[in-house]
Formats: structure tokens, sequence, C-alpha cells
């Protein structure tokens, strides 16, 4: 452990003058990153896609799903509420620099939102089309490639498919079409769906989805149908009324056609100034579950709690098991994000989950510390304490997380991550450092290095990652990317070295 402290802090004194802005999300790649580095959950990945590919209306949408963004806190979106409410409506997403502390949040929101254009006279339509190709080497799998198409702000479609040493296979495809009159949104393939208020929730359909909407907005259905056999047919409709300014009620219908499997629920939601209070009822054959909540949101403070009691058979975004069994469940979550002042923010979480049959219980306790010491640097500490109990004994893992960012010149940055993680049988490390440069406005060069110990008391069990990414705005129509991994594993995992190439080239009409 020592000698990993004192590697990092070789690395402040020998890079003082290497710069590092908090991440930036630029493509779902970086996403994937924050996840892999423990800066969000999984399920806020999930919402992190979701929103960076339909993008929030900064002048008619509800900001609040903005705080998933790491480091986004919510006296900044009540601020843009605030803002939005007292001088109408933003004219570009320009203006926020006004409004929000500093830059680098503008940076972090901004690819998350939109402000639409009214169009007058003439309609103007501009395409995109997005394609990468990675070749892995050494390996059975030699290629994977993806296609993104855009046309305008109401179309797009993705078709993905890997290539092995037999056959060349399609892994993924969708089409999309948004706010198109009445039809908020339309899907066909491979998609995302979320129904009630965290009870019944479901995701990565391979179907179709309609979401229907009035033209004032009260009333909003979704149907959806899924096609997947591994997971099981499954046809639903979700409703969403708004009763008053301040109460909506939904209800959620969900058949599974194999087995015969339906699901009824019904939820309602009371919105007041600065609090949310929910609950949500479901019935599955004759299995009663239910979700009680609420949510408190302040300048400074904000609070999030539920308790839930279900059968484990519930669909949801982990398991997709859609069944009644003697496996019932309850949680209880409480979590909190409190803004000290502009340089200082904590958060924290605690989770319990209990079998109420074997009564075996799995806590979390999470606190993570941000601060920003100047301009130039910030960091954020968090620590995470997990027990569980087994039949045997209580197991414990613990998670300590520190990331430093620098950011001392315009045109480089600099990010250190470090993370340890003792289990019951085994210590891990995780080393990061990356460093990103800007040749010139349209040209950057990102180098990167990974160092992992899956388990530092036995020899052996090492792997090292270099990787190396050029990227070029040619043209404001034309961009491309080239991108090299080299991964290295010690002499215990017996793998050769692999080398995967990646090539991305983006074209705007």
């Amino acid at each position: 452990m020592k000698r990993f402290v004192l590697l990092i802090l070789l690395l402040i004194l020998f890079f003082p003058y290497l710069s590092s802005a908090s991440q930036v999300i630029e493509d779902e790649d970086d996403i994937l990153e924050l996840l892999n580095c423990g800066e969000i959950t999984y399920s806020q990945y999930l919402g992190l896609i979701n929103l960076f590919n339909e993008k929030l209306n900064i002048n008619k949408d509800n900001l609040f799903e903005l705080q998933e963004i790491p480091k986004v806190s919510f006296l900044d979106i009540i601020n843009i509420l605030k803002y939005r409410d007292n001088y109408g409506e933003f004219n570009s997403i320009s203006e926020l620099k006004s409004i929000l502390e500093n830059k680098e949040t503008f940076e972090r929101i901004k690819p998350f939102i939109e402000v639409p254009k009214i169009k007058r006279k003439q309609l103007k339509l501009e395409s995109r089309v997005y394609g990468s190709r990675e070749i892995s080497l050494h390996q059975e799998i030699q290629s994977f490639e993806n296609l993104h198409l855009y046309y305008g702000k109401n179309i797009s479609s993705y078709v993905s498919f890997q290539k092995d040493t037999e056959s060349h296979r399609l892994e993924k495809i969708y089409l999309k079409l948004y706010k198109l009159g009445l039809f908020q949104n339309l899907a066909l393939g491979d998609y995302k769906a979320k129904f009630g208020q965290g009870l019944i929730i479901w995701e990565n359909f391979k179907g179709g989805a309609l979401e229907i909407h009035s033209k004032n907005k009260r009333m909003n259905l979704t149907l959806i149908k899924n096609e997947d056999e591994e997971k099981g047919y499954l046809e639903g409709a979700d409703l969403k009324i708004l009763l008053f300014p301040k109460i909506d009620i939904g209800g959620t219908y969900l058949y599974n056609s194999d087995n015969k499997n339906k699901i009824f629920g019904g939820r309602i939601n009371l919105n007041l100034s600065q609090s949310q209070f929910f609950i949500e009822v479901a019935k599955n054959k004759e299995r009663y579950s239910y979700i009680l909540g609420s949510r408190y949101i302040s300048p400074s403070f904000s609070c999030y709690q539920y308790f839930k009691e279900y059968d484990s058979g519930f669909p949801n975004n982990y398991t997709y098991r859609f069944k009644v069994n003697d496996d019932g469940r309850k949680e209880y979550f409480w979590e909190f994000d409190y803004c000290l002042n502009k340089f200082w923010q904590i958060y924290g979480y605690y989770f319990q989950e209990s079998n109420l049959v074997s009564i075996l219980n799995d806590n979390t306790i999470f606190l993570k510390l941000f601060g920003k010491l100047s301009p130039k640097f910030d960091f954020n500490l968090s620590r995470e304490l997990r027990e569980k109990d087994t039949e045997k004994d209580k197991e414990k893992t613990e998670h300590t997380r520190l990331k430093l960012n620098f950011n001392l010149q315009p045109s480089f940055r600099t990010n250190i991550y470090f993370r340890y993680t003792q289990k019951p049988s085994q210590v891990d490390h995780y080393l990061k450092l990356d460093n990103i440069y800007k040749l010139t406005k349209n040209t950057k060069i990102k180098g990167e290095v990974k160092f992992q110990d899956t388990n530092v008391k036995k020899e052996g069990q090492k792997i090292t990652t270099f990787n190396t990414t050029f990227e070029q705005n040619i043209l404001s129509y034309f961009k491309y990317l080239l991108k090299y991994e080299h991964k290295k594993y010690s002499t215990d995992y017996n793998q050769e070295p692999k080398d995967n190439i990646k090539a991305q080239v983006e074209i705007k009409w």
C-alpha cells in the first residue's frame, strides 16, 4: 500500500505542470470510463447514456435528471431553473456560462442539453454518419464495427456487428424517431425502457416501444413489445396522467406470453416546491409489492430515501426475471448531497437489503468528499464499506478511491486515479494516469497508462495497459480518430499480450 501512495506522490512531484479539468463527457466512451472508475453506478450509467442520446430541452424539460452527472450539484440545477422562471427561455446554451459558478460545470452539462431552434420559412436538416472499426490482434475475435446515422434531431439509427474466425454476426440494431407530433418516441430494435417509480423496471428490449402524449402533455402512454427469445416475450403498457399541477398518477401492465404471467401496478406522485412524495404498489399473481419514498431538494442540500418490500422475481434492470418465488426481499435506501460552499461538497448514501426468508442482510455505506483547492486543482476522495451476511459468517469489502485533477495549462490536462479494494480473501490495487494535450483547436492527443494488481497477496496477477489516441477535426463536417491499445498480462494469467487498433470517422452534411 505504501509504495502505491508513494507512486502517486512522485507523479505529482514529477509532473507539476500537467493540467486536468474534471473529466468532460464528449462521447459514450467517456461515460463508460466513469463507470469503470467508480465515479457512477451502473444505474447512473444507463441513465447518462439515455440522456446523452436524447438530451434535455433546457426550456421545457425537468432538469433534475442532470443530477446524475458527476460533480453537478443541486445548487447548479436550482440556479438554472430560477433563471428560466425569472427571465424566460434560453436562446442558446452559452447563456448558462453567466449562471453557473465555473466553466467546468458548464462543460459537464453541455453534452446533455439542447436549445431547440424555432424553424421559420425554411426547414434545415442536418445528417451525420458516424462509423468505427476496431481490430483486436492475437484473439479469436478479429474486428468490431458499428455505424451511427443521424438525420436531423428526429431520426437516429445504429448498427453494430463483430467478426470472429468463422462468421460475421449482428450484435445490435435499432431505429429511433423523436418528437413527431403526438408521438414522443418510437423505437424499433434494441432499446431501453423504464416503467414505474423504482419497483417495476425493465431495460434493454429487443422489439418495439411507442410513446404517445397529449398536446398539453397531461397524459403520456407508452406501449412496449419485447421479442427476446432468451429473456421471454413481453408486452406492456405504462400510463401517466397529470391530475393537478402538483399531482400525477400512473399505472403499469406487463404480460409474459411464455408463462402467462401478468403484473399490474399503480403509483401516485405529489410534487411540492422542494419536495416529492411517491408510492407504488404492484401485484404479481397473489403477491403484492410496494415502494414508499420521498425526495427533498434545496439550494445547498438534497435528500432522497425509500423503503421497498418486493418479490425478487419482479423484472428489473439487473436480473430480467419475471416469476413469483418465495425469495421475498426488502430494501432501505437513504442518500444525501450537501454543498458546504462552492469549494466543498459531501455526498453519501446508506443501503440495506434483507432476505425475508433467510434473514440475511447486505449493508453498504458510502461517503465521498469533493474538494476544489484552487481553480487549477481539485480532487475527490471516497470510501465504501459493504457487509454481507452468509450462512457461515459476515463478509466485508472495502473500497477506497482517490482522484486528482490538474488544470495548470489550457491545452494540457492530467487525471490521476487510484483505487484500493480489500476483500476477505484478497487485496486489489488499480492505478490510472491519463494526459490530454490539445495540439491545436481541432487536434488533440490522449495518452493513458493503467496498472492493475488483482491480488496483492499473490505474485504474478498484474495487468498493465497502454493506449494512445489521436483525434482531429479536419473540417467542420469531417472528423477522424485513431487509437492503439496494448495490454500485457503477468505470468499467472497465462495469456499473450493483446493489441487493439481502432479507427473512427464522423461525417456531417
